[in-house]
């Protein structure tokens, strides 16, 4: 569509008819992010109905552009887990700064880099980290959190060093890899852990407890506490979409519960594009 075209299409969206309107809010749509900067200009015109349509439409371009972001990270190989953090907290804040939580993480691992010597134990790499991230930094995750949404944006969680145990253990595996310490997230029922696991060394690490360090009694024993059979994938690394598909579940039951329905339904477009069962992603 020609820019006149476009920036006339701007100009009607005040018309009272909601027929009329909504043939020119599907063509403004249809344009996606070229339509940004027309919209933007008559964002603070005055006229309250045409700036709520401005501000309605803007978040729906915002909302397709993420989610079309997320089908691309869902049909890569990586499955880079902070890609798929920030695109998730976008849904929440549009105006979130990749840089910015780039830029956080990086002050974490830099904390890091100036204590290691570089002649440590995996043991004694991870209770560094331990350290710094429980410790220094503060990172707490809390059960209770599930219940919040906010304690699932990788923006939130940097800010106010709180997360719960999914949030908290993706944030902790992203650090580590950076540094490349091999931890990983496990999917259990009703928590999440993590594992280091190299060729000679595999332990257990609780993000509940501050990082608490054990072998595989901790996981036997939390399994038997909640009544659930020993499967072999509790004890071993789970995949990144598997990660973030358990992340959207327990988010979009977060926000249910917490009466958004309206995010609830988007979060739940993200996870409608993962397909666990076949391992393939719903085209």
């Amino acid at each position: 569509m020609k820019e006149n075209k476009l920036k006339s299409l701007v100009r009607l969206l005040d018309d009272p008819d909601e027929n009329i309107y909504n043939i020119i809010e599907k063509n403004i749509l249809d344009e996606g992010d070229k339509a940004i900067f027309f919209l933007e200009k008559l964002k603070k015109s005055g006229n309250k109905l045409l700036e709520n349509r401005i501000k309605n439409i803007l978040l729906n371009i915002s909302f397709s552009s993420t989610l079309n972001n997320f089908k691309i990270w869902a049909n890569s190989d990586e499955k880079n887990l902070l890609d798929a953090l920030f695109l998730i907290a976008k849904i929440n804040d549009k105006n979130i700064d990749f840089e910015k939580i780039k830029s956080e993480i990086n002050k974490i691992t830099n904390v890091f880099l100036e204590i290691y010597n570089g002649n440590l134990t995996p043991l004694l790499k991870v209770k560094l980290l331990n350290h710094i991230f429980f410790n220094i930094y503060s990172f707490f995750a809390n059960i209770e959190n599930y219940k919040i949404p906010e304690s699932f944006f990788i923006n939130s969680i940097l800010e106010n060093k709180n997360g719960n145990a999914i949030s908290l253990s993706i944030l902790y595996s992203i650090i580590s890899n950076i540094l490349n310490i091999p931890v990983f997230c496990i999917k259990l029922p009703k928590n999440f852990f993590l594992i280091y696991k190299d060729k000679n060394n595999i332990f257990y690490i609780n993000p509940l407890k501050k990082g608490t360090i054990s072998g595989k009694k901790e996981v036997y024993t939390f399994l038997k506490e909640i009544k659930e059979k020993p499967r072999p994938e509790y004890f071993l690394p789970a995949k990144n979409d598997e990660i973030i598909y358990e992340l959207l579940e327990v988010l979009i039951y977060s926000c249910e519960k917490s009466d958004n329905k309206k995010e609830a339904n988007e979060f739940q477009k993200f996870q409608n594009l993962i397909n666990l069962n076949e391992n393939i992603i719903k085209k």
